[in-house]
């Protein structure tokens, strides 16, 4: 059940963390004072939401039908109406 639970929030999981480490990847950075690093930001963001479109994908050919847990999670994020009636 978690690691359905895990799997069903996957996409948003990567994009969460993923962003958590870009911002701190920028404010660690020792380029910032000369150069700003938006390039090499750019690029890490382009693999960070590449990373969470493969995994939605993932999730959509497994089967929102085959993870009754994400109903549960109906009240707190948007979802169809069909898998909140699901749970």
């Amino acid at each position: 059940m978690t690691l359905d639970l895990i799997f069903g929030l996957s996409p948003l999981l990567i994009v969460a963390v993923g962003a958590l480490l870009l911002m701190l990847v920028e404010a660690l950075s020792k380029l910032r004072d000369s150069e700003p690093p938006s390039a090499s930001l750019a690029a890490a963001s382009a693999v960070v939401l590449f990373a969470a479109l493969f995994a939605s994908i993932g999730v959509w050919m497994y089967g929102p039908d085959r993870l009754p847990v994400l109903g549960s999670l109906a009240p707190y994020l948007p979802t169809s109406r069909w898998l909140s009636t699901r749970a």
